[in-house]
């Protein structure tokens, strides 16, 4: 029973109005010193990259985050889709407030652009034991991410 609240209260979190309407809204993309990205990150090879990013991901610079993803990336998950840095930060926040510590990585397979990086995360009220994200990225910069995690009650 409190796993089944667990993973219905995550999920009514994680999805916002946003990811429910039908068109995704036009906007403006940012400049690029807008997060005060640093110079030469996208001339970083994908795992080089996925290295920065997870870096600042244990450091919890968000700012720092958004800086590898592409104005116009999209970040899928199960029955929601995350269009553009703004929505994608808000998951982001989200995420980190329920996992404030980096994920521990299992496995980052690259080819191509692409990374699959398989991950496991705790968090006070829930853990993740099956995490896997795929990384698409393109002249430095993420423009695709899908994510899957299980969210299960932690154990007290």
């Amino acid at each position: 029973m409190h796993r089944h609240i667990a993973v219905l209260a995550m999920f009514v979190l994680l999805l916002s109005p946003m990811s429910l309407r039908a068109d995704p809204p036009q906007q403006v993309p940012p400049t690029e010193d807008t997060y005060r990205c640093p110079a030469g990150l996208q001339s970083l090879s994908p795992m080089e990259l996925w290295n920065w990013r997870f870096e600042k991901h244990q450091a919890l610079d968000l700012d720092a985050m958004m800086c590898t993803y592409a104005p116009d990336a999209v970040v899928m998950m199960s029955g929601q889709i995350m269009r553009g840095r703004a929505e994608i930060r808000a998951g982001l926040e989200m995420m980190l407030s329920f996992f404030p510590a980096a994920p521990t990585i299992t496995s980052v397979t690259e080819a191509k652009g692409v990374l699959h990086v398989f991950f496991h995360a705790e968090g006070a009220l829930l853990s993740i034991p099956d995490g896997c994200d795929t990384f698409v990225v393109k002249h430095g910069l993420i423009h695709v991410q899908t994510v899957h995690a299980s969210l299960v009650p932690t154990v007290q």
